[in-house]
């Protein structure tokens, strides 16, 4: 899954940059404390916006950049009381964005899907939402609200490894079996080299008895596969070169099981 370390309001650093040339002490501290920000000096930021947030408690901007250092830092409880504060004084799409994508990373569903939605509705714009929101479906067992969430994506951006990926999933979730296929297939592109889509599509072709095509899956799963697992893939290769009537591949795959099994014993 992609790394959801995406922080979206960072381009949106400046907001003092033509502020008048005198500040009040509060406002000076906030602009110090996003100079150290953009530097990536975030524990010195989140003192400055302490300071600036001592001072005045009402500034939505204050709490969501302290917010964003917080998150930074790792420090995910701080974050989100910082952009549920922001959120009460303004209710942004940038903060719920913001906010969903830590309830996400927490695996807390429910709030996620809560900021996203309220995300799609302030803001209809904000393409990421529909990946996350279909993220959060799928992993809610909610498949046909996940597919419909991945769709609006595609149809936004044209989609992505991790879309098709999880929109593969979702369908062979609910037994479309022929599109999951198709949908795993599109995101090998981007993922060339990952196991599990492999796995998948072998599991797939297996149900809809399409051998051959299991049998090139198989063969991935072979060359990514730890050592300790290749003797059972050649087995279950020279299974299927048996169904398919291939005896001399069925049989040079025994002989490689074989192998690889001593192999790993000695």
């Amino acid at each position: 899954m992609r790394k959801i370390v995406f922080t979206f309001a960072v381009v949106s650093l400046s907001w003092n940059i033509f502020a008048a040339p005198t500040l009040t002490k509060h406002e000076e501290a906030f602009h110090k404390g996003e100079q150290e920000f953009i530097a990536g000096n975030y524990e010195e930021a989140v003192k400055y916006f302490n300071t600036a947030i001592s001072q005045a408690q009402d500034r939505y901007k204050y709490f969501y950049m302290r917010a964003l250092a917080n998150k930074q830092m790792e420090l995910t409880d701080d974050a989100i009381a910082d952009f549920s504060r922001a959120i009460k004084l303004k209710p942004t799409a940038e903060a719920l964005y913001e906010r969903g994508i830590i309830h996400l990373s927490n695996g807390d569903m429910d709030a996620a899907k809560s900021d996203f939605e309220d995300v799609k509705i302030s803001k209809d714009n904000f393409k990421n939402i529909q990946y996350y929101l279909g993220l959060v479906y799928y992993r809610a067992g909610i498949y046909e609200h996940a597919l419909q969430a991945f769709n609006r994506y595609i149809g936004a951006t044209g989609g992505d490894g991790d879309t098709y990926y999880y929109k593969g999933l979702s369908n062979a979730s609910i037994k479309h079996y022929d599109e999951a296929i198709a949908d795993l297939n599109k995101a090998l592109p981007y993922k060339k080299n990952n196991l599990l889509i492999h796995v998948k599509l072998y599991e797939l072709y297996v149900q809809t008895n399409q051998p051959e095509k299991a049998v090139a899956s198989l063969s991935a799963m072979i060359e990514l596969s730890p050592k300790n697992k290749v003797s059972e893939l050649y087995m279950e290769r020279s299974l299927l070169y048996g169904q398919l009537g291939d005896i001399e591949k069925s049989n040079t795959d025994r002989t490689k099981s074989r192998e690889t099994a001593v192999s790993m014993f000695n």
